[in-house]
């Protein structure tokens, strides 16, 4: 007798999908909050969307 065996969950790649675009999203806002306060952004958040903190301006 074969058993079948689910090797792939959906849910949890919806899952891990929305957790994914709403990090991006929080580090946009929080990037987006510094630079208008004239703050340097956390450099946490640049990396999560990709952006070297090092190369990232100094004065704003």
């Amino acid at each position: 007798m074969t058993t079948l065996t689910m090797t792939h969950n959906p849910l949890a790649t919806l899952r891990d999908a929305l957790a994914t675009f709403f990090a991006a999203f929080a580090a946009a806002r929080s990037v987006s909050a510094a630079m208008e306060a004239h703050r340097t952004p956390d450099p946490e958040a640049l990396r999560a969307l990709g952006i070297d903190p090092a190369s990232f301006p100094k004065t704003i």
